[in-house]
């Protein structure tokens, strides 16, 4: 099958240094991906037409303390002591990583010169030397496990477990730590401010190689060539 060349809004940069072989490319991210799917007009806005902020808003920001704490300690003014005490119950290991970079090559499934890259929130060891990969997510506790035990539609630590095994590695399990959160705001004092509930949803994502695959040949990469055409009209009308 002869891949095709599409063009995107973003080129991969290898920033980490860790898939050189990647660098120039064209680039999708699994948010960018979501973001398109979910909200056609608010993707364009952002990533086309440069009008917006790229910033999905107080929620996603509160997320981002509590990864932030998650990963290495730093602890924002907006998390609560009850907060902490809540983050600190997600079991972490000697040989857990965070943050971890995953660039999967798309041209394999039809796109030439095209990755998606991904950030794992944690990577770790069990004793049987198997990796396992865990996304941290915040919300309300009532859909969550709905939202993200349905493997018709959340395929995140899938992906990233897929290219794991790409490199070599054996998968374990991947799975979703979903804790529950109250508030609207980020108004400290306020009370509605945003919070942790202290619910604790552990959601399993069992990873299947084939379910992968599947997805990014039949969603991921027309999705791509879709936006490739807004991006080619972008440019068509408004490049100098």
């Amino acid at each position: 099958m002869k891949a095709t060349k599409i063009e995107l809004p973003k080129k991969y940069l290898n920033e980490g240094g860790n898939y050189p072989q990647h660098l120039g490319k064209e680039k999708i991210s699994y948010s960018q991906l979501g973001s398109f799917k979910e909200y056609k007009l608010g993707y364009l806005k952002d990533y086309v037409l440069g009008l917006g902020t790229e910033d999905s808003g107080i929620f996603a920001l509160y997320g981002g303390f509590c990864g932030k704490y998650f990963e290495d300690g730093t602890r924002s003014a907006y998390l609560t002591d009850s907060d902490i005490e809540i983050l600190n119950k997600i079991p972490k290991f000697r040989a857990s990583k965070f943050e971890s970079e995953i660039v999967i090559d798309l041209e394999p499934f039809g796109l030439k010169d095209c990755v998606l890259q991904g950030f794992s929130d944690h990577e770790y060891y069990e004793e049987d030397k198997k990796l396992f990969i865990d996304d941290l997510k915040t919300g309300n506790s009532a859909n969550m496990k709905t939202k993200y035990g349905d493997m018709n539609k959340y395929f995140q630590t899938r992906l990233y477990a897929y290219q794991r095994e790409n490199e070599g590695f054996e998968i374990g399990g991947c799975r979703v730590y979903h804790l529950g959160r109250k508030g609207n705001n980020l108004i400290i004092g306020d009370k509605n401010v945003l919070r942790l509930s202290g619910e604790l949803d552990i959601i399993e994502t069992p990873y299947k190689r084939e379910d992968i695959e599947k997805y990014l040949k039949e969603d991921v990469v027309p999705t791509c060539i879709e936006i490739s055409e807004y991006w080619k009209i972008f440019n068509k009308i408004f490049a100098q």
